[in-house]
């Protein structure tokens, strides 16, 4: 049996068998990041996934070895291959079995970040190493993630795993993480990570962010509203782990993005160009494409395209507004639109002719809820272009 423990990521990599050239399609692939060479699951392909089960608990797996069912801890080397196998499974998903995540609280933040990074098309491609950072539980310099950062990023994939509902079984599956979880929904998530980057290991107190002068990790709790880049940045900086190469712009006034954006691939050597630029607009009337070319200085030419969209309501910087965060994105090469508060939730919604458009647009909310507009032209957004 292979134990993944006790493996290093360069042994696997170079203990695979090389494909034969001549088997090799014209047919050019689009860009991967360099990190997913060195994954276990170095790339996605159409399979048909198993079936989980969880025992009594978040962190134990029931599942079958020689027809007898058992339950294995997150950290087993065959709850692990399973998981491992799943995430391999999941290039081509059935959107319609998908079950997005509720608005509850004040989690419409990180639901937003949770779609665009697990359920687009470039999410699932470039935040690969994450979900495998989740089952494995190490990183690929072979170091241990801290046991509660572990047991935390266990359960998140699980939760991802339910909520892609892919199999006849998985809505059995998400019904019991989310009771085992107190129905918190993707709240469970922000309530321990913030105990666990907090340092704070019995309750949690809202003031904390604010009256905390040592504001290192600038993390919010279950109640506090956040931002969803911020949130994912700052994670990653407390595990020491920032391996996809970002280039972040911020925009407070109209721009010729592509002049902004050349500008700085100019600067930049084959090795620093970046994997995703991300364009943080606020309401500054600059015009976008849905994909840029950009050349460095050999004249070598790079694509980026537009996959997701995070944003506020378009009254956001109206102090006396209500704000809340919803996303657009890509899935199977399809335009939808999420809100985590709505009733439908996740629906298609051909965006990407409107990214200019002083047009407002909404979602059939819940009765409990205040519609909301979005125009793409006002409020804050958060744009995901990836390199292809």
């Amino acid at each position: 049996m292979i134990n993944i423990n006790s493996i290093t990521y360069k042994t696997i990599k170079g203990s695979r068998t090389k494909k034969n050239n001549k088997n090799k399609s014209l047919k050019a692939k689009s860009f991967s990041p360099l990190i997913n060479k060195k994954l276990l699951i170095h790339s996605l392909k159409t399979l048909e996934v198993q079936s989980i089960k969880l025992c009594d608990s978040l962190l134990k797996v029931n599942i079958k070895i020689k027809d007898k069912y058992v339950c294995k801890n997150y950290n087993d080397n065959e709850v692990k291959k399973i998981l491992l196998h799943n995430l391999r499974a999941s290039k081509h998903l059935d959107v319609s079995r998908f079950i997005p995540p509720i608005q509850l609280l004040s989690n419409c933040w990180f639901n937003t970040m949770y779609v665009a990074f697990f359920f687009s098309d470039k999410g699932r491609k470039f935040f690969r190493f994450f979900r495998e950072l989740m089952i494995v539980g190490k990183k690929l310099d072979n170091s241990p993630l801290p046991k509660t950062i572990a047991k935390l990023f266990f359960i998140l994939n699980l939760f991802i795993e339910a909520s892609y509902n892919q199999t006849s079984k998985s809505h059995t599956f998400y019904n019991k993480i989310n009771s085992l979880s107190n129905k918190l929904n993707t709240n469970f998530f922000i309530f321990h990570i913030y105990k666990i980057i907090k340092k704070d290991p019995s309750s949690i107190n809202p003031n904390i962010l604010l009256s905390n002068s040592n504001k290192i990790y600038d993390i919010p709790n279950i109640n506090d509203a956040g931002n969803p880049l911020n949130y994912y940045e700052e994670i990653l900086n407390y595990l020491n782990y920032n391996i996809l190469k970002l280039m972040k712009h911020k925009l407070v006034s109209k721009k010729i993005i592509a002049n902004v954006i050349q500008e700085s691939f100019n600067s930049l050597s084959s090795a620093t160009i970046p994997d995703i630029i991300i364009i943080e607009d606020f309401e500054s009337g600059t015009l976008f494409e849905t994909n840029y070319n950009l050349l460095d200085t050999n004249n070598k030419s790079y694509n980026y395209i537009l996959d997701s969209i995070i944003l506020t309501n378009k009254d956001h910087f109206d102090p006396k507004a209500n704000s809340h965060f919803v996303s657009v994105l890509t899935i199977n090469k399809k335009s939808y639109k999420y809100d985590g508060s709505s009733t439908s939730k996740l629906e298609p919604f051909n965006w990407t002719k409107l990214i200019n458009s002083n047009k407002d647009w909404s979602f059939k909310e819940k009765s409990i809820y205040e519609e909301e507009l979005y125009n793409f032209t006002k409020g804050y957004k958060i744009m995901f272009y990836y390199r292809s």
